[in-house]
């Protein structure tokens, strides 16, 4: 990939880490902004979120080439099944 040949691996995971931290704090503040007043206009932060996100997911494509993406994968399923079974156990102690 061009833009991981350029600037090296080094230099992207310290981005993506950067990256993360943007999209951190417009959460944070889309999160604030509502619990404050739910029918706030959030518009701008929105678009903000939407544009960190899109950082985020090509850093995540370009580290994914560096450090493979097979493991992640099967860490990803293996973390899925791992929440939907605590899910389950959850709903299930509701109902007794």
């Amino acid at each position: 990939m061009y833009i991981l040949e350029t600037y090296g691996a080094p230099a992207q995971m310290i981005k993506l880490a950067e990256e993360c931290s943007e999209l951190a704090a417009f959460l944070a503040k889309y999160t604030c902004e509502k619990l404050i007043d739910p029918a706030a206009e959030c518009s701008e932060i929105e678009e903000s979120i939407r544009g960190e996100i899109a950082d985020v997911e090509n850093l995540i494509y370009q580290v994914r080439l560096i450090i493979g993406s097979r493991r992640i994968d099967e860490i990803k399923a293996e973390k899925i099944e791992r929440t939907i079974k605590r899910i389950k156990m959850e709903r299930g102690k509701k109902k007794c």
